[in-house]
């Protein structure tokens, strides 16, 4: 083979390795991809000086890019297929910003509250990639009342989406993975944990998971040659301990 083929080669094998496809399951910790000419080219163009901070691959039924930046000091999040077309973007927006219709649905459903973050998502395709007829714009707002936190999803003319207590959200996410975590990341009493429990056998597929408002970590543990899971709160007191695919608990 030639010495060209053999670079040419080269570089189509360094491209495909360096695109990691992950699914909204994220069941193992994201890694940054690399955007097609043609999304790069968008980006680019719609945002020139913006800071880039994660591109993720997305799953619409066909592969999507994420793209998340800073724009203008607030943080924005793109997500376009892999030619470039603009499925949506949702973006921080400043509290006074809000249409006049949105503000008013936001003191009617909590009073007197105070706004802590607000979003805008304008929609420009469907799943599918097929164009919609407009651009469909609906505004994220968190607030606060009384120690009680809600988030609230509105469209531009003031018609309630959605509205769920800052609690109702935690739950939802409790069974979802908030990231691949190292010893290093973990709380002294947690690292403590399983340090004890593994001797010098193997700690790995660490996770973070918040249970209606509680934190815990899951991890895959070896003890004495058995793989366990092992489920520990923030004090580093073991919740659960079992062998790796056995339902049942091991008290020990």
């Amino acid at each position: 083979m030639k010495k060209k083929d053999l670079l040419v080669l080269s570089a189509l094998i360094l491209g495909v390795a360096a695109i990691c496809v992950t699914t909204f399951a994220r069941e193992k910790c994201k890694k940054q991809v690399q955007l097609s000419d043609s999304a790069n080219a968008v980006i680019k163009k719609m945002y020139p000086s913006a800071e880039i901070k994660k591109n993720d691959m997305e799953t619409l039924k066909m592969p999507a890019y994420e793209v998340e930046l800073i724009e203008n000091g607030r943080d924005t999040s793109v997500i376009l297929s892999e030619d470039g077309t603009i499925v949506s973007i949702e973006s921080e927006v400043a509290a006074d910003t809000l249409p006049e219709k949105v503000a008013l649905l936001i003191s009617e459903k909590v009073k007197d509250a105070k706004v802590l973050k607000a979003e805008k998502e304008d929609k420009y395709a469907a799943v599918k990639l097929m164009k919609l007829s407009g651009t469909q714009t609906s505004y994220e707002v968190d607030v606060a009342k009384d120690d009680q936190k809600y988030e609230i999803a509105a469209d531009s003319s003031g018609n309630l989406i959605s509205m769920k207590a800052a609690d109702e959200e935690n739950d939802d996410e409790s069974n979802e993975n908030e990231g691949c975590l190292s010893l290093a990341q973990l709380p002294d009493a947690v690292k403590s944990s399983l340090q004890e429990l593994a001797g010098s056998e193997k700690i790995d597929d660490i996770k973070k998971e918040n249970e209606h408002g509680r934190m815990t970590y899951e991890a895959e543990v070896v003890i004495n040659g058995q793989e366990y899971k092992v489920e520990i709160d923030s004090d580093g007191k073991i919740l659960e301990k079992k062998i790796k695919d056995d339902k049942r608990d091991d008290d020990d």
